[in-house]
């Protein structure tokens, strides 16, 4: 008959210690909660009685995951869908390659050289708290514990391990980032400055070339993330219709469409995003790269930009050279916030809210109304001032 005990270990934590029929002794940590390793204990005798027991896995975390990352690499199957989707067991190339840095930046170090066993509850939390204590923001903390617990869980599944220790994890709360509106003087500043900073374009005689000042102008008239903005082609654009297309973005230089269906959208091309295309199609025309095809915005080979020297070589730059830094010299805005620029001005001006969410790519009015409720509740305290419904019903 199977047997087990319950042991308390001097770090304070629980283990099971129990044998299996052939007389092998098996000891596994559980964690802080005696409740927890004796429902373990029960599980394990329970398996024992069953036959479904199986020996824990002595393999280490570090070993798993390079199996796991290497069987979840969408470059070893052709198993993708259609519209930039997986079957369930694969990545996109960019999810993997973010779950094998978050892995190996945080996750191995305190973790991989530990038996899959031995993981507990407890030591997911201590690693949490670490990487607090490190200053490390919220998002990055989920990042790192997210693809943890999927191949904690896989590792379950397949009988390696008893119980995901991930599943529950003691995470911090999402902070999530809001974007700033930036006053009427700063965009005209950052205007000033992109034409300042702007070089030559020899083919239209010295003039300065204004295609990054064309990029924010698009991105403060229409929304549109930055991704949406580097992947535009010119058969996006209805000019006559004064329509424009979004189908597809770039995410860390990879082309795909987007995550929701209310991601892919028409939206209006407003007086300051026409003056902008006007300006960007007689540059293209110039250039030869005026065709259905070709991207609104590339680079001098043709190639599209690329986020992270656009922003270290022409936004960081423009912001300084508009005086849009803090007393530390660090640059107050992100491309990002034109977004949220763009947008909170629509809501301020009174446009409908269902206009507003189609052109923020919003899967329903609840995310904007979220978002920008602080607007909102501005037009309500104008809204006091303004109407009546007892006075004008009088009137």
């Amino acid at each position: 008959m199977a047997r087990g005990s319950i042991v308390k270990r001097k770090s304070g934590s629980y283990a099971i210690r129990y044998w299996d029929q052939d007389g092998g002794r098996h000891y596994e940590t559980i964690g802080a909660d005696r409740r927890e390793a004796e429902r373990a204990l029960t599980a394990r005798l329970a398996d024992m009685q069953t036959g479904a027991w199986r020996p824990p896995s002595q393999e280490t975390l570090a070993a798993y995951t390079e199996r796991w990352l290497e069987r979840r690499d969408p470059a070893n199957s052709g198993d993708q869908r259609g519209e930039g989707r997986f079957v369930r067991t694969r990545l996109s190339h960019a999810t993997h390659r973010e779950y094998q840095r978050s892995l190996e930046l945080y996750v191995l170090p305190a973790l991989g050289r530990r038996p899959l066993s031995q993981i507990t509850p407890a030591d997911i939390d201590r690693l949490i708290a670490r990487m607090e204590k490190d200053g490390r923001a919220s998002w990055t903390i989920r990042n790192a514990i997210g693809p943890l617990r999927k191949l904690l869980a896989d590792a379950a599944r397949h009988g390696l391990i008893q119980t995901n220790p991930a599943l529950s994890p003691d995470l911090p709360p999402v902070q999530e980032h809001r974007g700033k509106e930036l006053p009427h003087q700063a965009t005209q500043a950052i205007q000033a400055a992109l034409i300042e900073l702007a070089p030559p374009d020899p083919l239209a005689g010295g003039e300065p070339d204004l295609h990054y000042l064309c990029l924010y102008d698009l991105a403060l008239g229409t929304g549109l993330r930055q991704g949406e903005l580097r992947a535009l082609r010119w058969s996006d654009i209805d000019r006559e219709q004064r329509l424009l297309r979004v189908e597809r973005a770039y995410s860390r230089d990879i082309l795909k469409r987007p995550k929701s269906r209310a991601g892919i959208r028409t939206i209006p091309i407003f007086d300051s995003a026409q003056a902008a295309l006007d300006t960007l199609a007689a540059r293209a025309l110039e250039h030869g790269i005026y065709a259905p095809e070709e991207l609104l915005f590339q680079t001098e080979f043709g190639t599209p930009l690329h986020a992270s020297n656009f922003n270290r070589r022409i936004w960081q730059p423009a912001l300084r050279h508009a005086g849009l830094v803090d007393d530390n010299g660090k640059t107050l805005y992100r491309f990002h916030d034109l977004r949220h620029t763009c947008i909170s001005r629509l809501v301020a001006a009174g446009a409908d809210i269902k206009l507003v969410q189609t052109i923020a790519g919003h899967a329903n009015p609840t995310i904007t109304l979220n978002r920008y409720s602080h607007l909102l509740d501005q037009r309500l305290t104008d809204a006091a001032t303004r109407y009546d419904p007892v006075s004008n019903a009088r009137g």
